[in-house]
């Protein structure tokens, strides 16, 4: 029980990093400010300030969020931003392409990994070589009982 409640957290959390990290990529590409990365919600554990973000591991496992320069429909949530952010670098003030390209970044990054998934598994080679596609335990020439997997 205790597994998949951790391995739900594990999941749910590699899920929120790449979805969050497709709204960041995005939006640093584009030169607007991301003034905080964080894994997790809540108070800030630890972290380091790197340039003007602070990347960031908070108390609550269960979400994550990014915080754009001049974004504060989450203040409630995230805190107030800083209020000295140039106007070139401020979400709220960019075309309404970039900014739907920055919402759209993190939907996007879980398809993209949804997809790449199965491929890389399809391709692996250290995968493919531990595959087993025939019975041991039958002798050769004859069928197994289960389902007509022919020995070799």
């Amino acid at each position: 029980m205790i597994i998949n409640i951790l391995a739900f957290i594990f999941i749910l959390g590699a899920a929120v990093v790449l979805h969050e990290f497709g709204h960041f990529i995005v939006a640093k590409l584009l030169a607007i400010r991301v003034e905080t990365f964080s894994v997790g919600f809540g108070p800030r554990l630890f972290g380091k300030k790197w340039g003007q973000t602070d990347y960031r591991v908070s108390a609550i496992p269960l979400g994550g969020y990014v915080k754009l320069g001049g974004d504060e429909s989450n203040a409630p949530i995230e805190g107030a931003g800083s209020t000295d952010i140039p106007e070139h670098e401020m979400f709220n003030l960019r075309p309404r392409w970039q900014r739907i390209l920055v919402a759209l970044a993190g939907p996007v990054m879980n398809i993209i990994t949804a997809l790449a998934i199965p491929v890389y598994r399809r391709f692996d080679v250290r995968s493919s070589r531990n595959t087993r596609t025939g019975c041991e335990r039958c002798r050769p020439g004859r069928r197994c009982r289960g389902g007509g997997i022919e020995a070799r």
